[in-house]
């Protein structure tokens, strides 16, 4: 397991003061235009949502050219795994968002999460999704955050829980997360589910 090879659960133990954009980030470039999140605080530029909108074949060319040139840049490295995903290739995603990941990149840690949640690339495991989604949200990246949510409200990887989905979703709102602020918050809302 790579995560172990590499100590990558004793990377998420230290806290991490320092933002993406905080050490050194290359100016904007076509990796950024054709596969950056608009979710990740590190992107530069637009960014496209939702992963069916990238061009994957130049997505994956332009950050495979940035990371010639900047082997250790965890935003070209995250943005590769999302290109990769949009292409179905997750085996190589993974390894991708890996590589972000041990650089505390949030968003590249959240959709390794995804993929455990998913089954995509990866043996389908809520319980490491929910570790992976913590690691993230640990950083206050917000969708790690609403996802934690989901998994409370949906009972997956953990026991239904509509309080614990409610306190996530309102984390993640506060930060102005799209798809939180468009989830149940209401207590009453939840329990009418139930």
């Amino acid at each position: 397991d790579l995560v172990r090879s590499r100590g990558l659960g004793d990377v998420y133990k230290r806290q991490v003061s320092a933002s993406p954009k905080a050490a050194f980030s290359p100016p904007l470039t076509d990796c950024d235009t054709y596969a950056a999140n608009p979710s990740d605080p590190g992107h530069l530029g637009q960014g496209v949502m939702p992963l069916a909108k990238i061009d994957t074949s130049k997505a994956v060319r332009a950050c495979v050219m940035q990371l010639r040139h900047h082997t250790s840049t965890a935003r070209f490295q995250y943005q590769l795994g999302r290109s990769l995903v949009a292409q179905r290739q997750y085996n190589l995603a993974i390894q991708a968002f890996r590589l972000a990941a041990e650089q505390n990149y949030a968003a590249a840690v959240n959709d390794i999460g995804y993929l455990y949640a998913s089954g995509n690339g990866v043996p389908k495991d809520y319980n490491r999704a929910l570790k992976w989604f913590s690691f993230a949200a640990a950083q206050n990246y917000a969708p790690a955050q609403s996802a934690i949510g989901d998994l409370y409200y949906s009972g997956f990887g953990v026991p239904k829980d509509y309080d614990q989905a409610m306190r996530w979703y309102q984390k993640a709102a506060a930060q102005g997360d799209a798809q939180a602020i468009s989830r149940p918050v209401s207590y009453t809302h939840l329990r009418a589910h139930e």
